[in-house]
């Protein structure tokens, strides 16, 4: 006879003698080193279908607020574009570095809501509304929602700019 040291049962025996006892299944066991890694790269509202990149400032939501999204959700709907088609990044969670957001997103338009280009290391300034092409991308540093959101002669002022740019980096028709 033989010594029980040897003996040899599979996974699936052991779970149907002693269940849940002594077996942990394996799919269940965690790294717990794995478990608390920060995520690499950015966390972005959208689907970055189309490579538009929309970078903001807010610190009252993850993303968004839902009156600056209903905003920009308008906003592309006139350029005949989804939320689906960018990738908004909220620069107050991670400070957003464009080097690290052209890695990972890989932009053909990056619009700026009332961040200066070298707060995100972009490595020229721009004046607000002109498109600046670079790098095999185009740019445009526009004021921030709250700005371009206000209901008198200067948002009114300032959305009429900003759809002049819109109609230059987006041609519809």
């Amino acid at each position: 006879m033989g010594s029980l040291d040897s003996a040899s049962l599979s996974g699936l025996t052991i779970k149907e003698l002693y269940g849940h006892q002594l077996v942990m299944p394996a799919q269940t066991i965690v790294d717990k080193s794995q478990k608390e890694k920060p995520a690499e790269g950015y966390a972005f509202l959208g689907n970055n279908e189309k490579k538009i990149t929309l970078v903001v400032q807010t610190a009252d939501s993850e993303f968004l607020p839902d009156e600056d999204f209903q905003f920009i959700s308008k906003m592309l709907g006139a350029c005949k574009l989804h939320v689906s088609d960018v990738a908004i990044l909220n620069h107050h969670r991670k400070p957003v570095v464009m080097g690290e957001v052209t890695n990972q997103l890989h932009p053909k338009v990056v619009m700026m809501f009332g961040l200066e280009p070298m707060l995100l290391k972009i490595p020229f300034t721009m004046p607000l509304f002109k498109v600046q092409a670079y790098d095999s991308c185009s740019y445009l540093y526009v004021p921030a929602l709250n700005s371009l959101k206000q209901d008198n002669e200067e948002g009114k002022l300032l959305k009429s700019k900003l759809w002049l740019c819109l109609q230059k980096l987006f041609p519809v028709g």
